[in-house]
């Protein structure tokens, strides 16, 4: 079983070993490893997420706090609603990250190991109501939103 666990996270780590992808590929190659895992489709990457994750991290570097609402009273779903309409999703959860670094430089897999440790992270990448998501990543923030499209 030992075996099994490290030769998977070698294989989940593949990805920033053979290419040049950034932090964002890295982090959904990883979570898309992890759902494969679990035999779970993949999940997508939809425009409207993304943006609202980047505009999420900036928001929490902006106002400096590590927090689901933002201290002006936004929740997840006013990021996505800045993009276009939440009526097309039917669920939406986030993930947030903060630090991670080494020299000012996020390392995905130390975010990854992070977010599997807890059950709540790990159930959001797991969960499979999802289709959708989109990451942001501005200075020591990491967002990830999920979503399922109506």
């Amino acid at each position: 079983m030992k075996l099994l666990t490290t030769i998977s996270l070698v294989l989940l780590m593949l990805p920033s070993l053979v290419c040049a992808c950034t932090p964002e590929q890295e982090i959904l190659d990883m979570v898309n490893g992890a759902r494969a895992g679990a035999n779970l489709k993949p999940l997508t990457v939809n425009t409207q997420l993304q943006k609202a994750a980047l505009l999420k991290a900036k928001d929490m570097a902006k106002y400096d706090y590590f927090s689901h609402t933002s201290p002006t009273g936004a929740g997840i779903w006013k990021f996505v609603r800045k993009y276009g309409s939440v009526n097309s999703f039917t669920v939406i959860g986030d993930n947030l990250g903060a630090g991670f670094q080494r020299n000012g430089k996020l390392i995905p897999i130390y975010l990854f190991e992070d977010w599997m440790k807890s059950p709540t992270h790990k159930a959001n990448i797991l969960d499979t109501d999802y289709t959708e998501t989109g990451i942001g990543i501005y200075g020591k923030y990491t967002v990830q939103i999920f979503a399922n499209l109506k």
